[in-house]
């Protein structure tokens, strides 16, 4: 018995791992997908009462090559930590790698609600991070794209991607909704890159 209390904990134990970035603890791009396929099989309803934020960290880079990496992996969790406290605890918050995280947001009454928590997230991030004996100025461009908006896991996740790009693209440090026009961009402009 004692031996198969063991294998099954060490498979938890590994399942976990899995699904978690060894950095910050919160779930890694796996863990989130199992998240969103548990909004998916939830039905219609909870789909329309959920976004997902794709967060890319401003000034990251910089960071990293100038204080090292060490202070980088100080900063993500720093960043991690002032993430969590934009939420509630319904909501999941996941580090896809590099300084880019999800948030996936549950129970919005309106669509706005999810640029109300995006505008919580830039304001966290106004004060500088405190890394060593450096300040550490990182800003925060936000992507939000809704459930309703894509048809499976990749696609609403590619949509939040696309609008976080919209904002990198308008200067940093801010928040874009996906919409229907940025797909269009994008394709016109792969079509150009093919015929170069």
């Amino acid at each position: 018995l004692s031996d198969i209390s063991g294998l099954k904990n060490a498979q938890v134990e590994l399942r976990r791992q899995a699904v978690t970035d060894h950095l910050t603890g919160l779930p890694n791009r796996q863990g989130l997908f199992e998240h969103l396929s548990t909004i998916k099989h939830a039905g219609p309803a909870e789909a329309e009462a959920s976004a997902l934020l794709f967060i890319d960290l401003d000034n990251f880079k910089t960071v990293n090559d100038t204080l090292g990496h060490a202070a980088g992996d100080q900063l993500l969790k720093a960043a991690a930590g002032r993430l969590r406290n934009c939420i509630s605890r319904k909501d999941c918050l996941a580090r896809l790698g590099g300084d880019e995280f999800a948030i996936v947001l549950h129970g919005l009454r309106q669509p706005d609600d999810a640029l109300l928590v995006a505008d919580r997230i830039i304001k966290a991030f106004v004060n500088p991070f405190r890394i060593g004996e450096a300040n550490a100025l990182v800003g925060s461009s936000i992507g939000i794209a809704h459930f309703s908006e894509g048809e499976n896991n990749d696609d609403i996740l590619r949509l939040a991607d696309l609008a976080m790009y919209q904002s990198k693209q308008s200067g940093k440090n801010c928040v874009s909704r996906y919409s229907n026009d940025m797909s269009a961009r994008v394709l016109s402009r792969d079509i150009m890159v093919r015929k170069i």
